[in-house]
């Protein structure tokens, strides 16, 4: 597992290229749209069989993926300001979720080094 610093700042979305909000201030907007959502359309969660609940669950967990490492070095913006670029490279983290992009794809998995 890579260790990495506690004061870590992750992204959700990007501007100009570069990290833009963080994935906390991305999860709760994305919440508070859902609630005005059912808000404006009481009937949504009795045709669709859901409770309220599960709906503002999912919107609010729906990007928790961005927390992990494999989506952060995707831009190399982020990498620099994390002080984390040259690491990455000697690390050969782009190959390692690669390679675990290629199993969800149905291709083999491959043994790490």
């Amino acid at each position: 597992m890579t260790e990495l610093p506690e004061n870590l700042r992750d992204w959700a979305k990007t501007c100009n290229g570069a990290p833009g909000i963080p994935v906390r201030q991305h999860l709760l907007a994305v919440l508070h749209v859902a609630e005005e959502l059912l808000r404006r359309f009481p009937r949504f969660c009795a045709q669709c069989r859901i409770t309220p609940q599960a709906v503002l669950f999912l919107a609010a967990s729906h990007d928790v993926g961005k927390l992990s490492l494999d989506f952060l070095q995707l831009s190399r913006a982020w990498l620099e300001s994390q002080g984390l670029s040259r690491r990455a490279i000697r690390e050969g983290w782009k190959a390692l979720y690669a390679r675990s992009l290629s199993c969800l794809a149905g291709q083999p998995a491959q043994v790490l080094p």
